[in-house]
């Protein structure tokens, strides 16, 4: 009997802002299954860990996509492995393709699957979790200020092209923002000197930040 592979371990990530977060309901526009994304905003600073950490998981990547390539010479077919891996993180842009000197970092979960056993389908809830670590169900939309926790998922395919994904595991919302909501990155503006307003409430009215917090256990953030 082949030993279980022990469970990657969970990351988390600085706090970022969420961009087309769909982590409350599965988006199935692209898979039948359904999937859980969130890309986040982040700086180059802030997004250092997270780079370190898939340049450590790459090499098991291209390893399994060598092994793609040596059974496809034993078939006599012609293979060659991806001359550069896919990655989750790409620079940010504005509309006339400046770049902004920020990053999105995609993460993403199945929100199905076929049990092996039983071929019966599972369905899962991502975890999302209030700022001080409680469980919510608010609704979460863009220029949310978010937290993510990951694991790394090194993959290769029948193409023989490699990557690592980051598997979104949960999400704690540090900041919630409203429907249509924007942060000031999200005008281009970025941080000047001059007013800043200290000691003045910034708080915005939104829905579900606080209501619809539900009973439970901390989360480890």
């Amino acid at each position: 009997m082949s030993e279980r592979k022990p469970r990657p371990k969970i990351h988390q990530s600085r706090v970022g802002t969420g961009v087309w977060p769909k982590v409350n309901k599965p988006d199935t526009k692209f898979k039948a299954e359904g999937e859980y994304t969130v890309k986040l905003r982040l700086s180059d600073e802030d997004v250092a860990d997270i780079r370190r950490q898939i340049e450590d998981a790459l090499p098991e990547a291209k390893a399994a996509a060598q092994e793609v390539v040596a059974e496809a010479l034993k078939k006599k077919k012609r293979m060659t492995v991806a001359a550069e891996p896919t990655l989750p993180i790409t620079p940010e842009v504005d509309e006339e393709g400046n770049d902004t000197g920020t990053v999105l970092v995609k993460f993403g979960t199945k929100a199905s699957w076929k049990d092996r056993k039983t071929g019966e389908i599972k369905y899962r809830v991502l975890p999302l979790f209030n700022a001080k670590g409680r469980p919510t169900k608010a609704e979460v939309w863009s220029g949310s200020k978010l937290k993510v926790a990951y694991t790394l998922n090194p993959w290769a395919n029948p193409k023989a092209e490699y990557g690592v994904s980051l598997r979104l595991e949960a999400v704690q919302i540090i900041e919630l923002a409203g429907p249509g909501q924007r942060d000031a990155s999200g005008y281009g503006f970025g941080a000047e000197d001059g007013y800043d307003g200290e000691g003045e409430d910034h708080s915005t009215d939104t829905t579900g930040s606080d209501d619809d917090d539900t009973d439970g256990g901390s989360a480890d953030f």
